[in-house]
């Protein structure tokens, strides 16, 4: 299960009990972070996801 929320301990344990896993808050936004370079322009679009230029400093 996928949720941007936070899921409470007994719900956690429930999940457990039943085999499923579950990515909430903050690890899916480091999971979507982690696959950046990986998704397509299509995909980033859907997601809401702009590239933003940075400068580097010499």
């Amino acid at each position: 299960m996928i949720t941007t929320a936070a899921v409470s301990d007994e719900n956690k344990q429930l999940a457990k009990q039943n085999d499923i896993e579950i990515m909430e808050g903050e690890e899916l936004v480091g999971w979507i972070y982690e696959s950046l370079p990986h998704l397509s322009e299509k995909t980033k679009q859907a997601l809401g996801i702009v590239d933003i230029p940075s400068l580097l400093k010499q």
